[in-house]
């Protein structure tokens, strides 16, 4: 059986993984709230594989 790794990836890493700048991910946070990174040590946010499919959608949603 093969196991699944989530994972954990900074802002800044996921706004290139998307092809996004960090700043329209702060702002669809505050306007999606299915968009829930984990908060870690300093206020650093970590997105996992579940917040990267939903902003990879509303970015093909809202046609970017």
């Amino acid at each position: 059986m093969e196991k699944i790794i989530d994972k954990k990836r900074s802002i800044g890493d996921a706004a290139k993984e998307i092809g996004l700048e960090t700043h329209v991910i702060r702002f669809w946070e505050s306007k999606f709230p299915q968009i829930k990174p984990k908060i870690g040590k300093g206020d650093r946010r970590y997105y996992f594989d579940k917040e990267i499919k939903v902003l990879t959608k509303i970015k093909s949603l809202l046609g970017f």
